[in-house]
């Protein structure tokens, strides 16, 4: 079962210098001392937007995941949405390793993808 959360995000451009005076405020404060009017007003700039977050509870197999999709009403059938996952799973495997990431995505996508083969 996979819920959503909100989560507030600030998406400005100078983000990092907003999280340096928020820093410089903080340590003031500790400090006992009153913060630059320019960091708070840097500070104040600051927009934030609200994401949803997945949340779940279990990882599933590209078998698993097709046939909870075609479980909604979708027009393809379970075996079409796993040719395609699988097809994308080997191009994320094959870009991550023509670039040379080896990330825990993909290597989470290769295991699954042996695991599934194995099946």
């Amino acid at each position: 079962m996979i819920n959503y959360s909100i989560v507030m995000r600030s998406v400005n451009a100078n983000l990092f210098d907003i999280n340096q005076a928020k820093s410089r405020i903080k340590a003031a404060e500790k400090a006992g001392q009153t913060p630059s009017p320019e960091d708070v007003a840097l500070v104040a700039t600051e927009k934030q937007n609200a994401f949803a977050i997945a949340q779940y509870a279990d990882v599933m197999t590209i078998e698993k995941f097709a046939k909870h999709i075609a479980t909604h009403g979708c027009v393809y059938s379970r075996a079409d949405i796993s040719a395609i996952l699988y097809i994308f799973a080997q191009i994320l495997i094959y870009c991550g390793s023509i670039f040379g990431i080896d990330s825990y995505i993909t290597q989470k996508i290769k295991k699954n993808h042996n695991n599934d083969q194995r099946e």
